[in-house]
């Protein structure tokens, strides 16, 4: 999409977008983003708080917390980067930047970076440097957030999109993965507002928890846990490791 064109959009994007304070086509300036980020608007970075949140320290001295299954899945649906419009121009920015307002693009193969909702479909970059250029796409986007909310892959097209539909059908997390196709969205939570870091913040993640073994993400089981304990270590090391694992805050 080019960043002189305008897409026509529906009421509620357009009262969602003004709420926002935030403009489809040029994005919002380096100076609001670092407004947003600074006054309050925003009282954290773009990072979500594992389930497992326990100083440097202690993850040194207990390199297995990072085989426990919820830690391995967290660490995989993690986003990194994210092509983000800012000052009227496409640029690849560190996902944990984003802020509330940002309009991103997400595409096919990618972690939707933040929480978002869909503003149009088909839209996508192809990024060189800090410019990018638009080509089209499939107007349908599917995305699987099937182990953050536990529903099935679900398709966004853009005839839903025009409709009075609002933003619940539009609307995208955080550590999502992108399945198919590509669109433009607007950000409207980060980090631990995200439904992820609520989900985290609740106990209520990852659902495998509470659930039996075939329903884990990855084909990973709680067996997984003691990956760095090998045959050969005592088995008071191992009682030991497992005692103070238990004992981590979740």
């Amino acid at each position: 999409m080019s960043n002189a064109t305008r897409p026509p959009l529906a009421l509620w994007q357009v009262d969602l977008l003004s709420r926002l304070q935030t403009d489809i086509v040029t994005g919002l300036n380096s100076f609001e983003a670092s407004t947003r980020r600074g006054n309050g608007h925003l009282e954290e970075l773009n990072t979500v708080s594992p389930p497992i949140d326990c100083p440097q320290w202690v993850c040194c001295l207990l390199p297995c917390i990072k085989h426990i299954p919820s830690m391995k899945l967290f660490n995989r649906i993690r986003p990194e980067d994210a092509d983000v419009l800012r000052d009227s121009e496409w640029i690849c920015y560190d996902a944990a930047s984003l802020v509330v307002g940002d309009i991103i693009c997400v595409r096919e193969g990618e972690v939707v970076p933040a929480d978002c909702v869909i503003l149009t479909v088909g839209d996508s970059l192809s990024t060189s440097g800090s410019s990018a250029s638009s080509e089209t796409s499939n107007e349908e986007l599917v995305v699987d957030s099937s182990h953050i909310t536990g529903e099935r892959p679900r398709s966004i097209q853009s005839s839903n999109l025009v409709s009075d539909q609002g933003v619940d059908a539009a609307q995208l997390y955080y550590g999502s993965n992108v399945l198919h196709g590509s669109g433009l969205a607007v950000v409207n939570a980060v980090g631990n507002n995200t439904r992820l870091g609520s989900l985290i913040r609740e106990s209520q993640w990852p659902k495998f928890a509470n659930a039996s073994t075939h329903s884990i993400p990855f084909d990973e089981s709680p067996s997984s846990v003691n990956t760095d304990l090998t045959d050969d270590d005592d088995d008071s090391a191992k009682d030991s490791t497992i005692g103070s694992i238990a004992l981590l805050p979740r």
